[in-house]
């Protein structure tokens, strides 16, 4: 048997997703999504406590990645308070792109 490896909370939230998308449902239990992944569940229980947590997770990491991405941007920085709407505007529309690599 393989032996169990170390992970980071980003790399549990990637197979969750990845998990979901390719069987078009949710793990049936940690156990199992652990063994799965070749990772112990003590790593899991670490980051998460439940698949409802990793769940909240996703969306603060896409969160972050949007903020990330905008903050690389010139057009972002450059932006005066005139343009705070035009900010905040890119930061919805970005949030919708980051998860599908279009940042």
């Amino acid at each position: 048997m393989p032996k169990k490896k170390e992970v980071s909370a980003l790399e549990i939230i990637t197979n969750y997703m990845s998990y979901i998308l390719n069987n078009n449902t949710k793990p049936t239990s940690v156990f199992s999504f652990t063994k799965e992944n070749n990772i112990t569940e003590s790593v899991f229980y670490q980051y998460f406590g439940s698949f409802e947590a990793v769940e909240k997770s996703i969306f603060n990491t896409f969160f972050e990645n949007t903020i990330t991405a905008l903050e690389k941007s010139k057009d972002y920085q450059t932006c005066t308070l005139d343009w705070r709407a035009d900010q905040q505007s890119s930061e919805c529309f970005s949030l919708l792109d980051v998860p599908y690599g279009r940042d």
